[in-house]
């Protein structure tokens, strides 16, 4: 799947810790083009997901790994 960079990038600060999880939620709600971006599958677990869960970091993680395991996260975009 085609990674945006500004996502890619937003993703990238997150998994960092650069910007927390509740940041990256407010600016998924405010893209009103991101599912133009990404494909649907992405699109609703951004908007299906529980960003105040106990665990979200590790969650997050783990699902963002899953849809995009090729993407390098050692070097950002």
């Amino acid at each position: 799947m085609k990674l945006s960079e500004d996502l890619k990038s937003r993703i990238f600060d997150v998994i960092l810790g650069s910007a927390t999880l509740k940041d990256f939620e407010q600016w998924v709600y405010q893209q009103e083009d991101l599912l133009e971006r990404i494909n649907e599958d992405f699109y609703l677990f951004l908007f299906a997901f529980n960003y105040g869960q106990p665990n979200a970091f590790r969650e997050f993680t783990k699902m963002v790994n899953r849809y995009f395991g090729d993407v390098k996260w050692d070097s950002k975009p």
